[in-house]
């Protein structure tokens, strides 16, 4: 007697199919969260480096630009070497 023709079998289809979901769904909150935290954020820029105080009190869309002008002010500074 085979054990198998008592045994109710589960379909696998809709098994995957969940699966797959799940794994895009991680997929999508890791990148998601990945990208979160590579942000600047300005409260974070202003109380690590005293450049970017003038920037604050700024409105958002003028806080974004200002930070950027100074990074890239501080990057072309490195690439230039002071020359």
């Amino acid at each position: 007697m085979e054990i198998r023709q008592n045994v109710a079998q589960l379909p696998t289809r809709p098994i995957a199919f969940v699966i797959a979901l799940l794994a895009l769904a991680a997929l999508a909150i890791t990148g998601w969260s990945v990208l979160r935290t590579n942000v600047v954020s300005p409260e974070t820029t202003f109380g690590s480096n005293p450049a970017y105080a003038a920037c604050n009190g700024l409105g958002p869309d003028a806080q974004e630009r200002c930070i950027q002008t100074i990074q890239d002010q501080q990057s072309n500074a490195e690439t230039n070497h002071g020359h």
